[in-house]
């Protein structure tokens, strides 16, 4: 009985609360009865079936309901609750709730275990085993906003838009691409409307954005701090983005409430000894966790080495004869749009414009393949390329992303400002047109493929 399965659910959800938050509540009573049942007299929630014998249809209505006064209280400002007893048992129970996910992968528990302790970690484990829900759990489970720091504003709308499907809406973007008036966020941050915030590092140097955080620590506070992609610290932190510099400094002075500071979890796939280092002393951080193998066995590699006068031609070579071959397909096949069973790509190019830029490749691979790849670069492409209705780049790109997110394009062109932690289970084959500058990045980029597990092609 569909009725009795919601209300074991239910029970469940309670008695597992009361475990992980350590706190005693007296589970209630959850029957379903007969309309008029004398059987009703004894149960907290009543769920009565009304329905009319001259339909089919059934239509239930809940009542007296009783709740302990725990739940029913309204206060004035909300209550701090915290795991108190991360057991692994229970947590796999919530991440079967939340996420429909029957295990922790490698790393992730021991990760989230020390969050919940309350110590700050650096967590290194490969693409692909699911960084971003450690603190997403935690973010769930803990009273409290989270805030999610990351490099490139592909990444965040793509994690929104999985929280997004996953039915967790509380979570915005604090970026200049919002629909929304800088004040009208303000106002909802501050009220505590949002559960996740996902910001890139330089809008802690914003005094409006800081105002902001003071605003919601007069009734909020934030339980957790994640760093993700935190590589980023050290490869782009000295340079050109140096506001990762001195960031940890910030958010434990600027995030503090009742001389507590959030936990700060710092992670990526990708840090050798020296990166490591630079994230340990910048952080100031001294828990290092790092788990499983870095390999990807699903990922197949395949160098093609070639002048550089040739590579439109290999292009065309790739696409009408070593992705067919590989995946056993016509080309027609692979390319035609399939909604979530479309075997998508992505194509990664070192510029914006020229001839190795996104609009050129773009051109040239849907000329191979009769389709019209999408496009994604940080900066506007050339002012050659009309963008239709006079949209502003910012508007443009983050439709492209959701243009292949939603399986409308299966090819993205993209320069590296797309696709790091880029989550879409459907990438399977991964192109670069020419290497990338780093092993690291090489890593990153193949690393978008594989995450369905199926075998999967990087060509470079």
């Amino acid at each position: 009985n569909l009725i009795n399965s919601a209300l074991s659910d239910i029970q469940d959800l309670l008695s597992n609360l009361t475990t992980i938050y350590d706190f005693k509540l007296e589970i209630p009573t959850l029957k379903y009865v007969k309309y008029n049942s004398v059987e009703t007299k004894n149960v907290d929630i009543n769920i009565v079936n009304t329905s009319n014998n001259n339909n089919n249809l059934n239509d239930y209505v809940i009542t007296d309901i009783s709740v302990p006064l725990q739940i029913g209280y309204i206060q004035q400002y909300p209550l701090e609750l915290k795991v108190k007893k991360p057991d692994k048992k229970t947590c796999l129970w919530f991440l079967d709730y939340l996420f429909n996910h029957k295990k922790f992968e490698a790393g992730q528990w021991e990760s989230i275990a020390q969050i919940f302790k309350g110590k700050d970690t650096i967590s290194i484990l490969r693409t692909g085993a699911g960084k971003s829900l450690i603190f997403q759990f935690v973010g769930i489970l803990n009273s409290g906003i989270s805030i999610i720091i990351s490099p490139l504003v592909s990444l965040i709308h793509d994690q929104i838009f999985n929280l997004k499907s996953d039915g967790f809406d509380k979570t915005i973007s604090f970026s200049s691409d919002i629909n929304v008036s800088k004040d009208e966020l303000a106002i909802n941050i501050s009220g505590g409307l949002f559960k996740f915030i996902y910001v890139t590092p330089e809008r802690f140097q914003i005094d409006g954005f800081r105002q902001i955080i003071k605003s919601t620590l007069i009734k909020y506070h934030f339980s957790i701090v994640a760093i993700d992609e935190a590589h980023c610290i050290s490869e782009w932190g000295h340079n050109f983005r140096t506001s990762y510099m001195r960031l940890a400094h910030t958010i434990r002075k600027l995030c503090k409430t009742k001389k507590k500071s959030p936990v700060i979890t710092a992670l990526t796939a990708t840090a050798g000894d020296h990166v490591l280092n630079d994230m340990k002393r910048e952080l100031d951080i001294s828990i290092v966790l790092k788990y499983g193998n870095m390999a990807r066995p699903e990922i197949n590699y395949k160098i093609i080495n070639c002048h550089s006068k040739d590579k439109p031609k290999n292009l065309s070579y790739i696409s009408q004869t070593l992705l067919p071959e590989f995946f056993k397909m016509k080309p027609e096949e692979i390319y035609k749009k399939n909604d979530e069973k479309s075997i998508c790509g992505i194509i990664y190019v070192p510029h914006k414009d020229n001839i190795y830029g996104v609009v050129e490749i773009s051109q040239m691979w849907g000329n191979y393949t009769y389709t019209e790849p999408t496009i994604f670069s940080g900066d506007p492409p050339p002012k050659a390329y009309v963008l239709e209705g006079n949209k502003r780049w910012d508007e443009e790109k983050k439709e492209n992303s959701l243009k292949f997110r939603r399986n409308e394009a299966t090819t993205m062109i993209a320069t590296n400002s797309f696709g790091m932690g880029i989550n879409k289970q459907n990438v399977r084959y991964i192109i670069n047109y020419i290497m990338p500058r780093s092993m690291e990045s090489f890593y990153q980029e193949s690393g978008r493929a594989g995450r369905s597990k199926d075998i999967q092609l990087n060509t470079s």
